[in-house]
């Protein structure tokens, strides 16, 4: 008995697999625009049941002005052999059967398929993504607009990284002069050795945060009180310490007002 792989059918099988197991929308569509095949992908972004959108042009995938570019598009690369959309990903808008658009990335590839030339393109729905980026812009901007002040420092060299404009403005440093300093510039008396042996725990996972108040040092050399809150965290696949410091300078004061008039009225 011939034990022997067909090779060829076992690609189909893959290919088939992939076409149908993608979470991505894969269309192909023929020299005019019409949707030759789809797979279930595409039905989940879209809307559509397979049958519905097999023989319709692929515009009506997309909204104005993206329905009629693409057409456009495809004539002008039929025409002339001038690839701008042909194996280019770019950013577009598609709509549901609902009418309802929806950001997507769109890259189209041209195939030949027994020597008819095909288009196939991946689709993939960027909803969840763009909203997303827009809660990370959203934290960001209270972030960066936040009175108290916020810094975020490499847990290894523990160099700053990031630092809010409270943080800026409150040290009246720009943020590359602060790039090259770490939390022991700053930061009360402490030396390296024992700012290092403080964040241990939170390094090696032994405590969830720290808290403990000090004393910053701004740019002119004048000092404020302040409470630091430290937690760990990773930032762009780095392990980071996050430290959110409240100034409590006024606090402080008060609070030595109050006890200088109780000794007052002691004596």
């Amino acid at each position: 008995m011939d034990s022997s792989i067909d090779v060829t059918d076992e690609w189909v099988r893959i290919l088939e697999a992939i076409h149908r197991e993608a979470v991505d929308a894969i269309i192909t569509i023929d020299r005019s625009g019409r949707i030759e095949s789809v797979n279930p992908g595409a039905e989940e972004i879209f809307g559509w049941k397979a049958g519905d959108m097999l023989g319709r042009n692929v515009s009506v995938l997309m909204p104005e002005p993206y329905a009629q570019e693409h057409d456009s598009y495809l004539a002008n690369y039929l025409r002339t052999g001038n690839k701008r959309i042909i194996g280019v990903g770019r950013e577009v808008v598609g709509k549901r059967r609902d009418g309802s658009c929806f950001p997507i990335h769109l890259a189209v590839n041209e195939i030949v398929v027994g020597g008819k030339q095909l288009f196939v393109g991946i689709v993939r729905d960027l909803s969840q993504f763009k909203k997303l980026q827009e809660r990370q812009a959203t934290l960001g901007r209270i972030i960066e607009d936040s009175l108290n002040e916020v810094y975020i420092f490499d847990a290894e060299t523990l160099r700053y990284v990031e630092a809010n404009r409270g943080a800026r403005e409150n040290l009246n440093l720009e943020m590359d002069q602060l790039r090259d300093m770490t939390p022991i510039d700053i930061q009360g008396d402490c030396i390296e050795t024992e700012f290092r042996e403080l964040i241990e725990p939170l390094i090696r996972g032994q405590v969830e945060r720290l808290e403990y108040a000090t004393w910053h040092r701004r740019s002119d050399g004048s000092r404020y009180e302040v409470d630091v809150h430290l937690q760990p965290a990773r930032y762009r696949e780095r392990p980071v310490l996050v430290a959110i410091v409240l100034d409590i300078t006024r606090r402080r004061d008060a609070e030595r007002a109050v006890e200088k008039e109780r000794e007052a009225m002691r004596s």
